[in-house]
């Protein structure tokens, strides 16, 4: 009863219309409007009528925050294999990339007359015939991701995370690829030893590099790595591992993601087991180095939770 008498009282001294336009109930001496507005926005009408329904925007605002919460805008129409299968694309098609190159030198040599093995007299031309193996990743991502909905250039996340940004936004981004190819240095100057000691022991590893011809250098200088750069981290990071996540924690997407890098390494070139090894060992520890800063990255500016990966690329390249 104290609390009805203390309501009372309030009422006789105007009290509740002075400073809060009188209250919801005289069990609730102490809302005013105000708690009126959030007890009916909690639990709908005040005398037991049903709760309000959501608008569309309101739905569709939430989902926006779920996928921003997720670290990435994945569409909910993509193939749940495809992320596990795009994880050995990269394999295959170095695989089949060089095998043709190596068809055409058999054929040459079917008209010169000499005789060397195809497949070793192609392996030091992969940093020229490598652009087929990202032509063909960027036809099968672009694909995919129409299926989704999703055009190939938002993966990048570049228009959208400059959008509200502007200059700084690329002047942040320009000084993460600085960091990014730091680390990529400073992992392959570890790793790199420590997997050749490992497979090879106290002997070099073989390197396929032979000189080549002075198109084929200048292509592999200044064109090959564009592609390359673009196409590697679309694959692993735009679009495997964003969509792993919606299946596994970030460490086990991060392992896989590694482990297909280190795949696809295994075929650049092939040579024999020995080399396949050792390429697998240094490659697969930088992926997961990349996939963990790559996680850690902040989300681009209006792009829904997306991280940037322009960065990655431009510190690949």
């Amino acid at each position: 009863m104290g609390g009805h008498s203390a309501w009372r009282k309030r009422v006789a001294n105007g009290e509740l219309a002075k400073k809060s336009g009188g209250a919801i109930c005289r069990h609730r001496p102490h809302l005013g409007r105000k708690g009126k507005d959030r007890e009916v926005e909690r639990k709908g009408n005040i005398k037991g009528g049903p709760r309000k329904k959501k608008s569309n925007k309101a739905k569709r605002d939430a989902a926006a925050d779920a996928d921003a919460a997720k670290g990435a805008h994945v569409s909910a129409n993509y193939c749940s294999v495809w992320p596990y299968l795009i994880l050995l694309a990269r394999l295959v098609l170095a695989a089949v990339s060089q095998l043709v190159v190596a068809a055409a030198i058999s054929c040459r040599q079917g008209r010169t007359s000499t005789s060397i093995n195809p497949l070793q007299a192609a392996a030091p031309s992969w940093i020229v015939y490598g652009t087929l193996i990202d032509f063909g990743s960027l036809l099968l991502l672009h694909k995919l991701l129409k299926n989704e909905g999703v055009r190939i250039v938002d993966v990048l996340g570049w228009r959208q995370g400059l959008s509200d940004t502007g200059s700084s936004g690329i002047s942040s981004g320009l000084l993460s690829s600085v960091g990014i190819s730091l680390v990529i240095v400073l992992v392959m100057a570890v790793v790199g030893p420590i997997a050749e000691k490992v497979v090879y022991g106290s002997d070099s590893a073989p390197y396929p590099m032979v000189p080549l011809p002075t198109w084929a250098s200048a292509y592999a200088l200044l064109v090959w790595p564009i592609p390359w750069a673009v196409a590697e981290q679309m694959v692993y990071f735009g679009y495997a591992l964003p969509r792993l996540q919606q299946r596994h924690t970030k460490t086990t997407s991060a392992l896989l993601v590694s482990i297909g890098w280190g795949l696809q390494h295994c075929a650049l070139p092939i040579v024999d087991v020995r080399w396949a090894i050792y390429r697998f060992i240094a490659p697969s520890c930088l992926g997961l180095v990349l996939s963990w800063l790559y996680l850690r990255t902040p989300p681009s500016v209006g792009c829904k939770g997306q991280q940037r990966l322009w960065p990655f690329v431009i510190a690949h390249w």
